[in-house]
């Protein structure tokens, strides 16, 4: 069995994050739960200073991109999500309710760009299939390359204090 997470990250203030997503914090921090070797369905916390980071290892909010950009109004959301075993990667730029614009991949299926993707992010995406990048990763390069998350990359986020876990309401 794969990895299945989904990534958000807005300006958002953190208390607005949870009210938005009926979430609340358990007490607990989220390198408590690593160091058990275990992942809450939630856990969260600031990175770059400026963004809040949610991430999602529930199954039931993974593929549920629609209900988190819907929750988002004017800073708007940047989500990104994956489930490596069945070759879905994802990341798309929500803002006042309405997807901006998005890069899917969905094996088999060829990798999607769809809506007003900025003209770097088009580019972008040319760029590395014609490098011969794996269309799986475009997503999650571009996620990094906009908030400096990368999935299955959280020692960054592991070792920090801030991140603590949450838990729907």
């Amino acid at each position: 069995m794969g990895t299945a997470e989904c990534f958000l990250a807005t300006e958002y203030k953190r208390e607005t994050v949870l009210s938005k997503l009926f979430l609340s914090p358990t007490g607990e921090k989220l390198k408590e739960y690593r160091a058990r070797n275990e992942l809450p369905d939630f856990a969260g916390g600031y990175i770059k200073q400026k963004l809040f980071l949610l991430l999602c290892w529930n199954w039931s909010f993974v593929d549920d991109e629609l209900n988190y950009g819907m929750s988002f109004d004017k800073k708007g959301v940047l989500i990104g999500a994956v489930e490596d075993h069945v070759g879905y990667s994802y990341i798309g730029q929500w803002k006042d309710r309405e997807k901006i614009w998005s890069v899917t991949l969905y094996e088999p299926a060829p990798l999607a760009v769809e809506g007003g993707s900025p003209t770097k992010v088009k580019k972008y995406v040319e760029t590395m299939l014609a490098k011969g990048e794996s269309p799986f990763n475009i997503p999650v390069d571009l996620f990094e390359h906009f908030t400096g998350y990368r999935y299955l990359n959280w020692d960054s986020v592991i070792l920090s204090d801030e991140f603590e876990v949450f838990q729907l309401e």
